[in-house]
């Protein structure tokens, strides 16, 4: 990945991750069920896709590796 576009992506990431950078904190009262429930809010999910990108941009790993079985088998474990 070119050095360029490697750090404009870097520093996109970084200017999201600044906006999006709050933890939750589990209540007393919570239960583990509450915690790991099936819906995944709309903040986790932008980190993950940011820090999805930033491994594949960071390491050079290029996205056809996308179209590979043993990726679409890591995938749906997840």
């Amino acid at each position: 990945v070119p050095l360029d576009i490697r750090m404009s992506a870097l520093e996109s990431i970084k200017e999201k991750a600044f906006f999006s950078n709050t933890k939750r904190k589990l209540d007393d009262d919570q239960s583990d069920e509450d915690f790991y429930n099936d819906e995944i809010d709309e903040n986790k999910i932008a980190q993950c896709h940011n820090a999805l990108i930033r491994l594949f941009v960071c390491c050079g790993i290029p996205f056809h590796i996308v179209d590979h079985p043993f990726f679409k088998d890591f995938v749906k474990t997840l």
